[in-house]
C-alpha cells in the first residue's frame, strides 16, 4: 500500500461468476462493476436504473453478498 505504482489495479464492468458441476445446473452472478488489486477482487459496485425499487435493489445486493462470500470469502467490500 505505500507503493501504489507496484500493484495493478483493474475495473471490470458485467464481471460474471458462475458455478455449476457437469452433473447439475449452474447458477450464475453478474455484479455490476468488480473492482480488482493484483487480479484479487477488491470491491463490487452494484448499480440500479432509477425505475428499480430500493427494496428489489437491496434484496439483489444481499443475494449477491451472500453467493459471492461463500465463494470468494468475507474479505472483499460491497458497495452500493
Amino acid at each position: 500500500w505505500r507503493n501504489p505504482q507496484n500493484n495493478t489495479f483493474h475495473v471490470c464492468a458485467e464481471f460474471e461468476l458462475s458455478e455449476g458441476t457437469p452433473q447439475g445446473p449452474s447458477s450464475n452472478r453478474r455484479p455490476a462493476i468488480v473492482v480488482f488489486i493484483n487480479g484479487i477482487p477488491f470491491a463490487v459496485i452494484e448499480n440500479k436504473k432509477s425505475s428499480v425499487k430500493v427494496a428489489e435493489a437491496v434484496a439483489q445486493m444481499v443475494r449477491v453478498s451472500v453467493w459471492l462470500h461463500k465463494k470468494i470469502g468475507k474479505q472483499i467490500i460491497q458497495l452500493s
